[in-house]
């Protein structure tokens, strides 16, 4: 219901340049935040940052499938892409994020279970 009023940090870290912003949120403590927005390519960095994102995704993680695991209410319009070198990926027990870029389009996913 807060979202409604105050827009999610998701939304509201969302460069200027951020056009077509769409938003899902479903649950309490177990929980998921769907973002997607239009993003010029120079702005996708700045993005991330303000996010707080550090680490990038890498084959190599013990965690990988879950830069990559779909969400089942999601909305229609929830089509990322799968996770490659450009992709922000953090995961610990229990919760993931990440923040996906392709053809000007940015995807961020925030879940906890």
């Amino acid at each position: 219901m807060v979202d409604l009023v105050v827009p999610s940090q998701a939304i509201a870290r969302l460069p200027k340049s951020a056009t077509n912003k769409q938003e899902y949120y479903q649950g309490v403590i177990d929980y998921v935040r769907l973002v997607k927005a239009s993003l010029p390519p120079e702005d996708y960095e700045e993005y991330a940052k303000s996010m707080g994102f550090k680490t990038r995704f890498s084959e190599k993680d013990p965690n990988r499938t879950y830069a990559n695991l779909g969400h089942g209410d999601a909305p229609e319009w929830w089509d990322p892409p799968r996770a490659d070198e450009t992709t922000y990926f953090e995961y610990e027990e229990g919760w993931t994020r990440f923040l996906k870029y392709k053809e000007g389009v940015v995807y961020y996913r925030d879940c906890s279970w």
